[in-house]
């Protein structure tokens, strides 16, 4: 039987499960149950996946799994200044949002050095506070 899925009421996670071939079957089902109808003995199964090695059962952490949570980067800028250069030391190209002394967000031109620097221009020099993520 060739059973289509529909999803239908997004508070209670409802499925409605409807064959094209018989259109008077419909059952609706929770997706607990989908999970169960998709692999009714997940646990038994010898191909489960796994990501650093650990095997994907149950509740399992970031931690447990060898994964780092995402870091973000405060950088004060006391001098008033139009270029920032931050060395952040994230290991990343990080998203970069600025907010003057004033309370005011800012938008300037952010040229990415590295890995772990940035560099931020603006038209006009101020103090404040940039969050890199």
């Amino acid at each position: 039987m060739d059973k289509k899925i529909e999803y239908i009421n997004v508070e209670g996670i409802t499925y409605q499960i409807s064959d094209p071939s018989t259109p008077e079957f419909v059952k609706q089902i929770s997706q607990e149950e989908i999970h169960n109808w998709n692999n009714p003995d997940y646990e038994n199964e010898d191909n489960k996946p796994s990501i650093n090695g650990v095997t994907l059962i149950g509740d399992i952490s970031s931690e447990e799994l060898g994964l780092e949570a995402d870091k973000t980067y405060f950088h004060q800028q006391t001098v008033a200044s139009d270029t920032w250069v931050i060395v952040h030391n994230l290991n990343k190209y990080p998203s970069v949002s600025v907010i003057d002394s004033a309370g005011n967000e800012v938008i300037g031109e952010v040229y990415y050095d590295d890995k772990n620097q940035v560099t931020l221009k603006f038209e006009g020099g101020f103090k404040g506070v940039a969050t890199l993520n």
